[in-house]
């Protein structure tokens, strides 16, 4: 789940601010209600963090809510609401209708809904409704303020949610939809999976939602002075030298060389904040953590829901921290769990680890036994004996005594293959995995998504993995992280930087000083999966890539289903990826193309080139004498090229570009109204357009598949480059500045907000 999406909220009729019950208590009052806590857990936006409520007694929860203050639970609902706005609308219908399908005949509600027969999903749509439903106590969506228009302007119902003020203090306590529970829940669902596929985006408009809530109060009757609205994030240390680390969901915690502890991160709950004692031994799981003292107690900080954060008396050797729930082994190697525990096996042990659904141990013989939840065969843990294990979520991974590396459980991001080699230490994340090599360096597989699997460069003995990023410790006890670096969880103190850059359909790539590769954004078909080696060229299509390397041969990755990734034998100087065929210009300047030849686009005239480029479905390339040539499709005069001299020149969705050789710019195709002055490069995506400027600013013109307008930033830069519905560049100081629609950055490349 993604932290930052909150779509249901409750508030008590008594106290000051809430959002959602808190404690064991909480906990404990659902188990003897006799509903299931998964009902909030799979079916609204809080994950592990959401609260299910019973108002009625019927056994049923009417509504899940979130343990975050009133303001920043208002924030991260206008946050979600926001990016919602700027995906296109058939994208949601879409997702809701994936979201209804999922749900099947699931019923929800109180028990008159088993009966009901409105209780269907419909297709997504936002019109109003025919009238005020009577009855909504069963119906509920977003969250509370104290504007009545809030419900209207900023839940997911839109114009068809009604604010309720239960305890008639002037506040509306929740939002309810008029519509039936499986609806709502669908809505929520596809709100969510929606927004997760933008955590970057969502990230930067919590931070302004905050912002614009900052002097507002929330709550009954005033907020509490910790009502307030943060990404709650800590910063990594910057000096020092450490010899444990580990990492949680979203937080990170090492111990330095003197046994104290130093955390960064998420810090919600108070996860980040060590208490100033020394430790042996250090843990950190979803939202707390723990360590081992040097008397061998456990002290524990953080989320407290389950008691989590409450450890037994004992001594202990070993420690593990899940999502609600903690373990360790003690010093007559018996196991005890605290917290949301399950049924612990007997027996004695040396190693454990501990997530939100299940646990594994190795056994005092060497062998792994798991228990919990085993939905994705996480707990089928492998015959063998083994000295080291991790567990991400939904996979575990452990080293053989002879080094070899075994995992199980889910796999659809290639996280539970591992590579061959041997290795001596492990970690695992929420779908990616990395581990030490003998020869001290780190590899990753898995989910490449905001470069969690860019291993770095270097000597390593410790290594630990979040949910979307990793860290490790050098040789020479300083720290290195890589991943998800926002909300400071793998900040990377030396970002990189880029000399090449190319945008594809809804991913990017860079050919970095060092002359390899970092891609990110959409890798559904391993088009962000960059190879290793040196390159000197670097090309994105709809969905591969392809970049020449220092030898000038070619090498593809990415969707090959027409063939587009089949790059050929033969040197070459330049190279274009399209929708699905490629091109490249060949060292006696003539072209080759491979892929879709689907209106000839794959087919290019003789002659000697001097550049190319590939659109959707359409190619263009600069002659020798600088006159251009265009083939493939041509539904909207695409390839129809102008007469003139050129030196640059660029291909997009259903129109073409180039740059005279006065620097001027001519367009043709679907777009034609490029802006005067003199330009030095350009660069076309799927229905706008960029260039630089000879002052190195940047100009943009068209618009993105959803009406808006393409947007420029401020600032200098080199090269320039343009997707589907974004674009990136390449600032004077060779980092890489991007825009509009776009995520999962990695270290070097920078989130430029919208003017």
């Amino acid at each position: 789940m993604v932290f930052g999406v909150v779509v249901v909220l409750v508030v008590a009729a008594s106290g000051l601010v809430y959002a959602g019950a808190t404690g064991a208590a909480a906990r404990s009052g659902a188990q003897q209600q006799g509903y299931s806590e998964e009902f909030c857990v799979n079916n609204s936006l809080g994950g592990f963090r959401t609260f299910p409520h019973d108002g009625d007694g019927d056994g049923v929860a009417e509504v899940c809510s979130l343990p975050f203050t009133r303001r920043e639970a208002i924030a991260r609902q206008i946050a979600a609401v926001a990016l919602l706005g700027e995906l296109p609308s058939a994208d949601f219908a879409a997702q809701v209708a994936q979201a209804c399908a999922a749900l099947g005949q699931q019923v929800f509600g109180d028990d008159t809904a088993k009966s009901m027969a409105a209780d269907v999903c419909a297709t997504g749509t936002l019109s109003p409704p025919p009238q005020e439903p009577q009855d909504t106590r069963r119906f509920y969506s977003g969250p509370v303020v104290t504007s009545a228009q809030f419900c209207e302007n900023h839940s997911l119902g839109g114009p068809r949610t009604y604010a309720h003020d239960v305890d008639a203090d002037g506040i509306a306590d929740l939002c309810s939809l008029p519509y039936t529970r499986r609806e709502a829940i669908a809505r929520q669902n596809a709100l969510e999976t929606l927004t997760a596929k933008h955590p970057a985006r969502l990230a930067d408009k919590l931070d302004a939602a905050c912002k614009t809530l900052a002097d507002q109060h929330f709550g009954e009757p005033k907020a509490t002075a910790n009502d307030t609205c943060a990404p709650h994030d800590t910063p990594p240390p910057t000096t020092g030298t450490y010899t444990a680390i580990t990492a949680g969901a979203s937080h990170t915690c090492v111990l330095d060389t003197g046994g104290r502890a130093v955390c960064w991160g998420l810090n919600q709950f108070g996860q980040a904040d060590a208490p100033p004692n020394t430790f042996t031994a250090i843990a950190a799981g979803g939202s707390q953590s723990c360590a081992i003292k040097a008397d061998r107690t456990i002290t524990c900080w953080g989320d407290n829901r389950w008691r989590q954060a409450e450890p037994p008396a004992g001594t202990y050797t070993a420690i593990a921290v899940g999502g609600d729930n903690s373990c360790a082994i003690r010093t007559d190697q018996t196991v005890v769990c605290w917290g949301a525990d399950d049924d612990i096996p007997v027996g004695t042990y040396t190693a454990i680890e501990a997530t939100a659904d299940y646990w594994c141990a190795i056994g005092a013989d060497q062998t792994i036994t798991c228990w919990g939840d085993n939905y994705a065969g996480q707990t089928d843990a492998p015959p063998g004996t083994y000295t080291a294990i991790t567990s991400g979520p939904y996979h575990s991974c452990a080293i053989t005594v002879d080094q070899n590396i075994a995992c199980w459980g889910w796999n659809d991001w290639g996280q539970a293959d591992p590579p061959q080699g041997q290795f001596t230490a492990i970690a695992a994340g929420d779908s990616h995995s990395c581990a030490i090599k003998t020869d001290k360096t780190i590899t990753c597989w898995g989910n490449s998504q905001d470069g969690r699997t860019y291993a770095p460069t270097g000597a390593f003995t410790a290594i630990a993995a979040g949910d979307s990023h990793s860290c490790a410790i050098k040789t020479d006890k300083t720290i290195t992280c890589w991943g998800d670096y926002r909300s400071g969880r793998a900040a990377d103190p030396s970002p990189d930087v880029f000399t090449a850059i190319a945008a594809g359909g809804s991913h990017s790539c860079a050919i970095k000083t060092d002359n390899t590769i970092a891609c990110w954004g959409q890798d559904d078909w391993g088009q962000a999966d960059a190879p290793a080696g040196q390159y000197t060229a670097i090309t994105a299509g709809g969905s591969h890539s392809c970049a020449i390397k220092t030898n000038n041969t070619i090498a593809c990755w990415g969707w090959n289903g027409l063939g587009g990734a089949d790059a050929p034998a033969g040197p070459y100087t330049a190279i274009t990826a399209g929708g699905s065929h490629s091109c490249a210009i060949k060292t006696d300047n003539t072209i080759a193309c491979w892929g879709s030849n689907a209106n000839g686009k794959a087919n290019p005239p003789s002659g000697q080139y001097t550049a190319i480029t590939a659109g959707s479905a359409h190619s263009c390339a600069i002659k020798t004498n600088n006159t251009i040539a265009c083939w493939g499709w041509n539904d909207r005069g695409q390839a129809d090229a102008p007469a003139g001299n050129y030196t640059a020149i660029t291909a997009g969705g259903s129109h073409s570009c180039a740059i005279k050789t006065d620097k001027t710019i001519a367009c043709w195709g679907g777009i034609a109204d490029p802006p005067t002055g003199q330009f030095t490069a350009i660069t076309a995506g799927g229905s706008h357009s960029c260039a630089i400027k000879t002052d190195k600013t940047i100009a943009c013109w068209g618009t993105y598949r959803w009406g808006l307008a393409a947007n420029a930033p401020a600032g200098t830069y080199t090269a320039i480059t343009a997707g589907d519905d974004f674009s990136c560049a390449i600032k004077t100081d060779k980092t890489i500045a991007c825009w509009d629609w776009t995520s999962h950055l990695p270290s070097g490349v920078s989130w430029v907000e919208r003017s």
